[in-house]
């Protein structure tokens, strides 16, 4: 098996640009497709990655989040109940930079505008990862979770947004 496109974490599969095929119909590409060969075959998740700033803040949503709401791209034919989005802060111009405190009002904001389209059933929430052996990830704080009913199917989908600040990364 290649390397390339894939990574292995003990029992768990990290690929990456897999198509997503609906009765032999490609549907969409997917950012991040987690995978397990102790699962059913069926099994697996996803993780649809956005850039994040001011300037772009609605497409996290249209381009985004509505995937796995409205439009039947992402888990067409299975049941999963969640989902990943991870999102990049970085910005081109000072202006329209989102900083990590602020990326949950943003998110929240930017999902409420779209209430009804994204089928949102709650608030955004904050998220705490449990992991008493590296204390950097359990005090991570910018892990929101969202829930939302779908059209397709009967489960709804919780979906977790992730936000990492690359924004010092970026030089303009």
């Amino acid at each position: 098996m290649p390397l390339v496109g894939w990574i292995r974490l003990k029992y768990y599969e990290f690929h990456s640009g897999v198509e997503e095929f609906n009765e032999n119909i490609k549907i969409g590409v997917l950012d991040i497709k987690v995978t397990s060969p102790l699962w059913n075959g069926k099994t697996y998740f996803i993780f649809e990655c956005k850039r994040l700033n001011k300037d772009i803040l609605n497409d996290y949503v249209t381009d985004g989040v509505s995937r796995f709401i409205k439009e039947g791209k992402y888990y067409p034919k299975f049941q999963n109940s969640v989902a990943g989005m991870i999102s990049f802060l970085e910005y081109v111009d000072i202006k329209h930079e989102i900083k990590s405190n602020d990326a949950f009002s943003k998110i929240e904001g930017v999902l409420q505008k779209y209430h009804d389209e994204i089928k949102l059933t709650g608030n955004l929430l904050q998220y705490k990862l449990d992991c008493k052996a590296y204390k950097y990830i359990e005090e991570y704080q910018y892990i929101f979770k969202s829930k939302h009913a779908r059209i397709q199917n009967v489960l709804p989908i919780n979906i977790y947004h992730i936000v990492l600040d690359y924004n010092h990364l970026i030089s303009a």
